[in-house]
């Protein structure tokens, strides 16, 4: 494939590929990447062949973070109205899940055709697991907490409002160092509580949903 030209070209050092998703006959890759000291993450696309792929500039989340940090997220999933989801970790970024001008610490929309984003959910950490179920119009995804605290969370659509999850605030989970600055209650502080909770940690990754 063509992918290895295009980073080179844009002096982006790959750190890995965080999901690969096929739909309507074309595959999207959520690319971690490194430029100069910064480091971020895209999706690309390309036209499914088996032979080749050629792989375009599908999303520019155009957020930076400073320092190597496994907190990417990158799931990517099926949604609605011709969307696709994307999850995006905090980037190990402080304040950046409780702030609506980044996309750090959030789950987002993208129109297929048009590339516009909209955040539908915000105050995770590392979501590595997503799966929208059409008929109760509701997404389930699965985060990595810090020593403890992996959550299960359930994100209904049908609210008026952006759904909070409450990292980097609440966490039911502590620092590695011992340090323990979380709030253990969300809905206390105006957040929504995890559907389930893990300490300690499982290491909780994708999901499978079986009806």
């Amino acid at each position: 494939n063509n992918l290895q030209m295009i980073l080179k070209q844009n002096n982006l050092e790959p750190m890995g590929i965080r999901d690969l998703y096929v739909e309507d006959e074309k595959v999207y890759i959520s690319l971690y990447f490194k430029n100069s000291d910064k480091y971020s993450m895209n999706v690309y696309q390309a036209d499914l062949n088996f032979d080749r792929l050629d792989f375009k500039l599908f999303f520019q989340s155009n957020e930076f973070w400073n320092g190597w940090t496994p907190r990417t997220g990158g799931r990517i999933e099926k949604y609605q109205n011709n969307k696709i989801l994307l999850s995006l970790g905090d980037g190990a970024t402080k304040n950046a899940p409780q702030n609506l001008d980044s996309l750090l610490g959030k789950i987002i929309t993208i129109d297929k055709e048009t590339r516009k984003h909209e955040i539908i959910s915000m105050g995770h950490r590392n979501p590595q697991g997503l799966y929208y179920i059409k008929d109760l119009n509701i997404i389930i995804n699965t985060e990595h907490g810090p020593k403890g605290g992996d959550e299960i969370n359930i994100n209904f659509q049908d609210l008026n409002n952006i759904p909070n999850f409450g990292w980097d605030i609440s966490s039911y989970g502590t620092e590695y160092g011992g340090k323990d600055p979380y709030k253990k209650s969300h809905v206390k502080y105006g957040f929504i509580e995890p559907f389930k909770n893990y300490t300690p940690s499982i290491g909780i990754s994708e999901i499978i949903y079986v009806s």
